[in-house]
């Protein structure tokens, strides 16, 4: 997967960022399975740093996925454009807050050492 070079916002950026580290994640997983004849530690070692990682960010995300869900479904079709222009609001406990924040910064670090800096958060 190649990773886009200009980001529209912070969001997408940090949503681009999360797609190309799973497909590296699994690209990872696939190498060290090709390699678990030659060297089974290869894959403990993959697993252990990026598979629970990965697996951290992947349930963040559907769990964000989940509280925007559910906000949804309190929007019937009158209020649809004033959500739209206003924004919607998303409750969330204060540890998925930090979560998403420091899976953000991991993920800001990897496009940085790429290249491609996300672009700074719109201000709240």
């Amino acid at each position: 997967m190649s990773l886009k070079t200009k980001f529209t916002s912070f969001g997408h950026a940090i949503a681009s960022g999360a797609k190309y580290l799973e497909a590296g994640v699994l690209e990872a997983l696939k190498l060290a399975n090709k390699a678990e004849a030659v060297s089974p530690e290869i894959e403990a070692v993959v697993g252990a740093l990026a598979g629970p990682q990965a697996e951290q960010l992947s349930d963040l995300a559907f769990h964000a996925l989940g509280s925007i869900a559910e906000a949804a479904q309190t929007v019937n079709a009158d209020a649809t454009s004033d959500v739209a222009a206003k924004g919607l609001n998303v409750q969330m406990d204060i540890q998925t807050i930090n979560d998403i924040k420091s899976a953000a910064a991991t993920i800001q670090k990897v496009l940085a050492l790429r290249g491609t800096p996300a672009p700074a958060p719109a201000k709240a």
